[in-house]
């Protein structure tokens, strides 16, 4: 493990099992420059402050991802029902004459047309007799199909590779339970009722954390097909898709030996016929111990992590069940309230004694930064406490303001005394404030940020000024940190890194305890052309080189890899991929802006501009390993 991993590990420990433990790279085609060994925690000998935000959007109770998978698309289904095309030629005029006087048979004179040729004309019809087929179309219902059931195409449905890890109660300690008979619908709040797996199972659609009842589909019983009058296929749509039975999925793997699928084509994720269904019972699993095992196992993917909440909620859950209890945590979700501070019901409204309602609208929250421990003698007595069962109750409605809930991140750690993240002992002991403490902000999210509340600041298009830093060194727009749109979530994260936070006292508060510099000698980067670019050491990404106050970002997006695919084309780490074409010059940040679908790049460019990381978790192993 090389010092940037033990880096991060020692600041963000558990919280990295939220998709940031994967990292062991350095940029493609590097030199081999001089690595510090020391981390940065060992440095500053100071416990770090984390700012942990979670997404708790309307889009956060879905069963899938990326978002297209909710709607309608192209595939090809199986119709036991396919309906015989049956063509009947008869003798038609397929070419008349002017018209001209002309004599019938009775020696009569007419004017008009005459056929001047007959041809064959044939239709096509389409009824009995009917019989099973594999149907082509552009229009089917997603979650009806095969592999919207198949962790293959549906990264967050279940996956027989992965042994999915039960999650901890309110203490962070004792873990929760489930069973394959009585698999509770929401396993952080067994009132919501439960599910009988070996009847009753229907895969989910949709779920919110505080409801009874979910959108679920399960397995056609056939597919209804309309064919035009040409003999194209015009629609088609589910029978029956409530037919709930024993829990199942599908694997991506049915092929012929020429390696086709079942319809006779070459493989695609969209071909319900390349997908062999497995059912989680004793006809397929014969074996008792191993079927417990597998019926236990789904049990517990079904209650803890089968929707975009509930794996955002059991990876936080089991990430800080581990985190040093000397860490300072503070948490938020996504604002639905445009000032920093105020009160609500169930959602996150700043950081105070009262920052944090959850989805019951019946308990708040003291959110702000405190040791991350349960202390009789502080005045936040049950801060750990507090936050598991606030995580637990995570909600899942509203829109996607990430733009301002950094900028309040951001914000907090800008306050002094005794109530701010310096203090010695938050809310308790002011003095000494500490201008060494790490601040760290982790942004965990599903989705593109939008305008659902507007940012207090005008921040520009910072990445793409000039100024002076404050310990003077000039900022001149360079890659891979400029681009051509103002206020980005990319230019908020530069902001609250590139600006001296710490307001308790005028003047310049430099401390070189704050750097971290693994990669003290410039490196030489190549990219997919074969271009060079050489990175000096205060602007190599990997590097942190902040010597004031500032906040480090981090983000996390749930379901992003499949849209990152064009340049600058995510490879599974932050430097990798297309981080050297940026870096070169050969490809540029997208233009981003409210609910644009550019804004996946945007978390990716906002880790960068933080001098933090960015990464894609695409199933639920990702969240939680």
């Amino acid at each position: 493990m090389n010092a940037t991993t033990l880096r991060k590990f020692a600041i963000l420990a558990g919280s990295l099992v939220l998709g940031l433990a994967a990292f062991n790279l350095r940029p493609a085609a590097a030199a081999a420059p001089a690595i510090s060994q020391i981390p940065l925690f060992v440095t500053t000998q100071v416990p770090p402050n984390i700012v942990l935000t979670l997404d708790n959007s309307g889009s956060m109770a879905w069963a899938y991802v990326p978002d297209a998978l909710g709607g309608s698309g192209s595939g090809v289904v199986y119709d036991p029902n396919t309906p015989t095309a049956t063509t009947t030629t008869t003798k038609q005029c397929i070419d008349w004459s002017k018209k001209h006087w002309y004599q019938d048979s009775d020696g009569d004179w007419h004017y008009g047309r005459t056929c001047d040729e007959y041809g064959d004309v044939t239709t096509t019809t389409y009824g009995a007799p009917y019989q099973p087929g594999w149907l082509t179309t552009d229009d089917v219902y997603i979650p009806d199909t095969y592999h919207f059931k198949s962790a293959a195409f549906n990264p967050l449905y279940y996956d027989p590779t992965v042994t999915y890890s039960l999650p901890n109660g309110d203490d962070g300690k004792t873990p929760l339970s489930t069973s394959f008979t009585k698999a509770w619908i929401n396993g952080f709040d067994q009132s919501r009722g439960y599910v009988d797996l070996s009847s009753g199972y229907e895969a989910t659609v949709e779920y919110n954390p505080r409801n009874t009842t979910q959108t679920e589909v399960n397995s056609c019983n056939y597919f209804d097909a309309a064919f035009n009058s040409d003999g194209t296929l015009d629609y088609v749509s589910c029978n029956d898709r409530h037919n709930a039975g024993v829990a199942f999925y599908y694997t991506y793997d049915n092929r012929d030996a020429s390696g086709n699928c079942a319809d006779g084509e070459a493989p695609s994720l969209t071909d319900d016929s390349c997908y062999t269904k497995h059912v989680i019972d004793s006809t397929e699993i014969t074996d008792s111990t191993k079927l417990a095992a597998a019926q236990q196992n789904f049990a517990i993917w079904f209650s803890f992590y089968r929707t975009r909440n509930l794996t955002t909620v059991s990876g936080a859950n089991l990430a800080f069940s581990d985190l040093d209890q000397t860490y300072r945590v503070a948490w938020q979700d996504l604002p639905n309230s445009s000032s920093l501070t105020g009160s609500g019901s169930g959602h996150c409204y700043g950081f105070h004694s009262s920052g944090c309602d959850d989805w019951t609208y019946s308990s708040s929250y003291d959110n702000r930064i405190g040791t991350f421990t349960d202390n009789s003698a502080s005045t936040q007595k049950t801060h750990r406490t507090d936050f598991f069962k606030w995580l637990a109750r995570l909600p899942a409605s509203g829109g996607t303001p990430l733009r301002k809930a950094l900028e309040e991140a951001g914000q907090y750690y800008q306050t002094s005394g005794v109530n701010s993240p310096y203090a010695w002992d938050p809310q308790n002991t002011d003095s000494p404030e500490l201008i060494c403490r790490p601040n760290y902000s982790i942004l965990m999210t599903d989705g593109m940020w939008n305008t659902y509340y507007s940012l207090d600041n005008n921040y520009g298009n910072l990445d793409n000024s000039t100024f002076a830093l404050p310990d003077a060194t000039t900022y001149s727009p360079a890659a891979p940190f400029d681009d051509g749109t103002s206020n980005t979530l990319a230019d908020v994260a530069f902001y609250y890194w590139s600006h001296d936070l710490y307001t308790g006292t005028t003047g310049k508060h430099i401390t070189s305890a704050l750097q971290y510099m693994p990669y003290n000698q410039s490196v030489t980067v190549t990219d997919s052309a074969g271009k060079t670019a050489s990175l000096a050491p205060y602007w190599n990404p990997q590097n942190d080189p902040a010597s004031w106050p500032h906040m480090v970002t981090f983000t996390v997006g749930l379901g992003m890899t499949s849209t990152l695919t064009v340049p600058p084309v995510w490879d599974g780490s932050t430097y990798a991929g297309g981080y050297t074409d940026l870096v070169t010059g050969n490809a540029s940040w997208p233009s981003v802006s409210s609910d644009s679908s550019n804004n996946v790049w945007d978390l990716w460019h906002a880790a960068i501009n933080g001098r933090g990381q960015f990464f894609s978790a695409d199933h639920p192993q990702d969240v939680v390993s």
